[in-house]
């Protein structure tokens, strides 16, 4: 039987930007994730369906979708997933009411989003221990 033996937090990355993409993508795995990056919520979705992760780092708007309507998707299929909307600009977070909106991200402030990831991982590890 194989099994793999990665434990640490599984995080979904969604942005149309292939820059973006790659450079969080690395960035986040230097932090102790294990990064799936989709480039549309089409493909974001498909990953869902297969995988199960523990956070999803979504652009607010992508070519394909509306980062509201693939939040209640998210949450649908699993509803323990936690969610944050990683984008370029202002948004007021008292619009998102499920339970597990962890809250929206600058794209121009990575280091907020590193901050973040360094004490979710913490309490991720904490739970699956």
């Amino acid at each position: 039987m194989c099994a793999e033996i990665f434990r640490g937090p599984r995080v979904l990355l969604v942005d149309e930007d292939q820059e973006i993409r790659l450079a969080y993508s690395v960035a986040i795995e230097k932090l102790g994730y294990k990064v799936t990056a989709a480039p549309s919520e089409r493909q974001a979705r498909y990953c869902l369906r297969g995988q199960r992760y523990d956070l999803i780092i979504s652009d607010l708007k992508t070519k394909d979708g509306d980062g509201e309507e693939f939040l209640r998707y998210a949450q649908e299929y699993h509803p323990r997933v936690k969610f944050l909307f990683f984008t370029s600009k202002k948004v007021a977070e008292s619009r998102f009411s499920t339970p597990n909106f962890s809250g929206v991200i600058s794209k121009t402030n990575p280091e907020t989003l590193f901050g973040f990831l360094k004490n979710f991982r913490i309490s991720v590890l904490s739970l699956k221990m």
